[in-house]
């Protein structure tokens, strides 16, 4: 089996747990440098780790020991709320650069392309600090964003341009 290594907050709780207020450590013999060597120790259950997760775990658990900094949070609402937070912030990058161009349609097609260069832009960009897409998989999202916004000002769509 394929085994993750433990996160850097969750190896330092530990670490702080079997630590005395003497600076002291309660394993003895053996164990006493077990948390030494953190490639010797494994995560059993890995948790999705994209940087809006890991915000999320800073910023909403709930502290259950504050003399160790330990905090509780739900893995599923924190997985659900970055979905929802994701999908909502790409929608509208998208849905907000079609609005954009209707409302420039009949304007210089350079302002236009240009919309659709800094919209593509935005997309990726956010795209790819949001999750934990690949290079191939932004690229492929990033094309047909590219391709449906161009369409969009090929075609002309949207109202007819005021006189």
């Amino acid at each position: 089996m394929n085994f993750a290594a433990p996160s850097n907050r969750a190896l330092e709780t530990l670490k702080r747990y079997f630590w005395t207020e003497k600076d002291k450590s309660i394993l003895i013999g053996c164990d006493a440098k077990m948390l030494s060597e953190p490639c010797d120790l494994i995560t059993l259950a890995q948790s999705v780790d994209d940087r809006l997760s890991r915000m999320q775990r800073y910023m909403l658990g709930r502290c259950v020991r504050p003399d160790l900094d330990v905090y509780y949070f739900s893995e599923s609402h924190i997985q659900l709320v970055s979905y929802i937070i994701s999908i909502l912030l790409i929608g509208v990058l998208l849905i907000g650069a079609m609005a954009c161009l209707s409302v420039l349609n009949g304007r210089k097609w350079q302002i236009r392309l240009v919309l659709v260069a800094v919209s593509t832009s935005l997309f990726t960009l956010f795209n790819g600090l949001l999750t934990n897409a690949r290079r191939a998989e932004i690229f492929g999202s990033t094309a047909a964003c590219a391709a449906v916004l161009v369409v969009y000002v090929s075609a002309n769509l949207g109202p007819p341009a005021p006189p």
